[in-house]
């Protein structure tokens, strides 16, 4: 007798999965009040203070583009558990080159990775495996969400206390999310597959130009994304930016409450994009949100 496949979704699995979101989350986002200690302890200019902040961005964008299509192609689990295991290997980065300009850099760049490709295919993991995840009830992508605002959130706050009062700021700050990592990565190595929404997509040989999936992906090639998300995306970056790096650097200094004053803005940050999620869903089109955005602005 053969035994056929049985789709495995268990509220223990999408609870994993949220757990390593959460954990890759708390990673990503530990090193923003971060920037301003290493401003004051190791005497960094402006540049390279903006620069350590980008080398995050620019690996984070090449990741969110791959994680979702290589995890439709090569699964789930391959593809999200080999990056929850190097987030804090991205971190112990930071831990062994507190003061290496150039080991921060390769920590961060590597979080940014690991970053971009676990938010996509974990999020379209936690849904595959979700027990009560209806057609259009949107519960897994809720669930996603919440353990990466909590992960966004605690990180920061927690590097900051740390930083601020601990007796080594450049390292006591990563410690929790070593644990919390390797804790991430551990309990992730069982999880199972889960069913996936659809099923790969079969190609008809047409020759050598033929592929499986077009690109770019089809939601860059409508003119809502061109319209509206594209350019209001550098400004969204670029005001949090301000808030969580520019703005601690010009109203503290290297004996006040520095690392403090950065994690308490990047919470701000972060909790002023949830509030507005309400009432972003109510504007009438896209024009409306554009305009609502740029008065914000």
């Amino acid at each position: 007798m053969v035994s056929t496949p049985v789709a495995r979704r268990s509220p223990h699995a999408w609870m994993r999965i949220a757990f390593a979101m959460f954990a890759v989350g708390w990673g990503a986002n530990q090193f923003s009040p971060m920037l301003i200690v290493y401003r004051h302890e190791l005497s960094l200019t402006a540049g390279e203070v903006a620069g350590l902040f980008l080398v995050y961005a620019l690996t984070l964008i090449p990741g969110l583009l791959i994680g979702g299509p290589a995890s439709d192609r090569l699964g789930r689990r391959a593809v999200v558990w080999p990056f929850v295991a190097l987030s804090p290997l991205a971190t112990l980065l930071l831990v062994l080159g507190p003061r290496s300009l150039a080991m921060i850099a390769v920590g961060r760049a590597l979080a940014g990775l690991c970053s971009g490709v676990v938010f996509g295919a974990a999020t379209a993991w936690v849904q595959d495996v979700s027990p009560d995840e209806g057609p259009s009830n949107g519960l897994s992508v809720r669930r996603s969400a919440l353990a990466l605002t909590a992960g966004f959130g605690l990180g920061p706050v927690v590097a900051a206390g740390l930083a601020q009062w601990a007796s080594d700021p450049l390292v006591v700050p990563y410690l929790p999310h070593l644990v919390i990592g390797t804790a991430a990565a551990v309990a992730l190595a069982g999880t199972p597959e889960g069913a996936p929404s659809r099923s790969p997509v079969r190609v008809r040989p047409m020759g050598p130009v033929a592929t499986a999936r077009r690109w770019p992906p089809a939601a860059v090639r409508t003119r809502r994304f061109w319209l509206a998300i594209a350019p209001g995306s550098p400004l969204v970056f670029g005001s949090v930016a301000l808030a969580i790096v520019v703005l601690p650097e010009e109203v503290t200094s290297a004996r006040t409450l520095s690392a403090g004053f950065a994690g308490l803005m990047t919470v701000v940050s972060f909790a002023a994009g949830i509030v507005v999620q309400p009432f972003a869903r109510r504007l009438p089109d896209m024009l409306a949100g554009v305009v609502v955005g740029l008065v914000c602005a």
